[in-house]
């Protein structure tokens, strides 16, 4: 017979999860009141976090206003100094499957680094990393091109991205992914309505035709508020009265026909978004 054992045994927490705790905890410490942050409960496949930035006017909790940005987070902890060198830290042993993971969504996966400090969980620091555009970049210049084959690989985390002291960086960051997305999708409609607008007097079903446009209009102001807020490009503010063309959208729709004064008003007005897309973002 084996030899029975006399103490009784417990589940034991590992420190590497006990780091990791603590770093979740410091950064969701650090969450302005206006961000939303969400639990993933699903199986660990390198997200913890997803969080919404609500838009917030004059300090007012009353005035947040949802905005559709949206981040994936991973946190990871370490009580071993980052290694500082040409104005980035190392961080050491990132696994490869993470970054092809990342590569995989289209809203900004963002990985937070907490420099845990045991004495005093306050007094930690974290420094954040947008992945898909640090491979976009190739590692800011640093990326081996045969990076893929590796099992881990060693980051290099810009100083300047400071999670607690440049949070507007942050919020920057999911900023320009959701606009880029936004421009695509604009210009991708805009290409849509091209041959119908040119050949208006021919199309047949003009409810379809409109509907496309006011779709199309939807994302033009979309990405005009957008360029108010961030100062995009200055040349973005021709005369262009949206709301007019709207009403001259839904009265061609409903009359399910078109009369000549409006097919000039829209042929111009289409010319103003060509405008837009070819001066703004045909890149």
């Amino acid at each position: 017979m084996g030899k029975v054992r006399n103490e009784t045994t417990y589940p034991k927490r590992i420190e590497s999860h006990r780091i990791d705790s603590l770093a979740m905890r410091f950064v969701r410490a650090k969450f302005p009141s206006y961000w939303i942050d969400r639990d993933l409960s699903e199986r660990d496949y390198g997200i913890d976090l997803a969080i919404e930035i609500f838009n917030q006017k004059n300090n007012s909790v009353d005035s947040e206003t949802s905005t559709g940005l949206l981040s994936l987070i991973q946190v990871k902890g370490t009580t071993i100094p980052l290694e500082k060198r040409d104005g980035y830290y190392k961080f050491s042993n990132f696994p490869v499957r993470t970054l092809n993971y990342a590569m995989q969504f289209k809203i900004p996966f963002i990985l937070i680094v907490v420099s845990v400090n045991r004495d005093s969980l306050l007094n930690s620091t974290a420094h954040f990393l947008w992945l898909q555009d640090y491979i976009r970049k190739d590692g800011y210049g640093c990326l081996r091109k045969d990076w893929r084959l590796h099992k881990k690989i060693t980051l290099r985390i810009p100083i300047e991205n400071d999670f607690v002291q440049k949070q507007s960086f942050f919020e920057d960051c999911v900023k320009e992914d959701h606009f880029e997305m936004e421009k695509i999708d604009a210009v991708k409609k805009y290409y849509q309505i091209k041959c119908y607008t040119e050949s208006i007097s021919n199309v047949g079903n003009y409810e379809l035709v409109m509907d496309m446009w006011l779709d199309l209009l939807a994302s033009i102001d979309k990405l005009d508020f957008m360029k108010k807020e961030y100062d995009i490009d200055d040349d973005f503010d021709i005369a262009f009265d949206i709301e007019k063309v709207k009403k001259l959208c839904l009265a061609i729709k409903k009359q399910k026909s078109i009369v000549e004064h409006q097919k000039i008003l829209l042929q111009e007005s289409f010319k103003k978004i060509e405008y837009i897309i070819y001066d703004n973002f045909d890149e």
